[in-house]
């Protein structure tokens, strides 16, 4: 939705006169707040993650986006940009997501087209760092649904010219999509709702929220 519309609901919905510029700063501040104060949570995730790769071009650049998800509560547990894909980035990738989590999956399911090579040496190369099953799930249009709302997201970046604000903006995402996004595959409800159980947890999910 525009800043203008917004704009206009905010100032008819509650009598009050606000200019563009303030609902402007707002949509930066409050979404990198809401990301802050949410790092420290630990969700209960299952055991089997999906990431999925996405290309992008900046300025004529082409730039790898991998998005690491649970499968189970729909928790996305980290968002990485680099400038190519390899199996290094994709363990980076991971390691975040296991900080996150507090934990290492069983399985780890790639939706990612592989060169022949890459699909005998991603495994090898991940698995020196943590047990992980890796399964090669590109074909499977299930699971690739699941990441089919990260496409609005991705329209974001055009005409972007600092990676900084790009940054910004997954990072804003991540807090959206995590506390803010209901989920048709989850009841209409968001994924930090199913997958952050504990009190203190879901009353740092309310104040953030409001």
């Amino acid at each position: 939705m525009p800043v203008a519309s917004i704009t206009n609901l905010i100032n008819r919905k509650y009598k009050s006169f606000i200019c563009e510029s303030t609902v402007y700063r707002w949509i930066h501040k409050f979404p990198i707040l809401g990301f802050s104060d949410t790092m420290a949570l630990k969700p209960a995730v299952g055991d089997v993650w999906l990431m999925n790769e996405t290309i992008i071009k900046i300025l004529g650049e082409k730039f790898i986006i991998f998005d690491l998800m649970d499968m189970n509560t729909r928790f996305l547990l980290s968002t990485s940009i680099f400038s190519y894909s390899d199996a290094g980035n994709i363990n980076g990738s991971l390691q975040i997501g296991i900080a996150k989590a507090g934990k290492i999956p069983t399985t780890l399911v790639l939706l990612k087209r592989y060169r022949h090579n890459d699909a005998i040496e991603l495994p090898q190369q991940l698995n020196q760092k943590c047990c992980v099953n890796i399964v090669y799930g590109y074909n499977s249009t299930c699971l690739r649904t699941k990441f089919f709302s990260f496409y609005k997201r991705d329209k974001l970046f055009h005409g972007i010219k600092k990676m900084e604000t790009i940054q910004k903006i997954i990072n804003s995402w991540i807090f959206h999509y995590n506390y803010r996004k209901n989920n048709r595959g989850l009841l209409n409800k968001s994924p930090a709702e199913k997958a952050l159980n504990s009190k203190s947890q879901m009353r740092t999910i309310s104040t953030c929220i409001l």
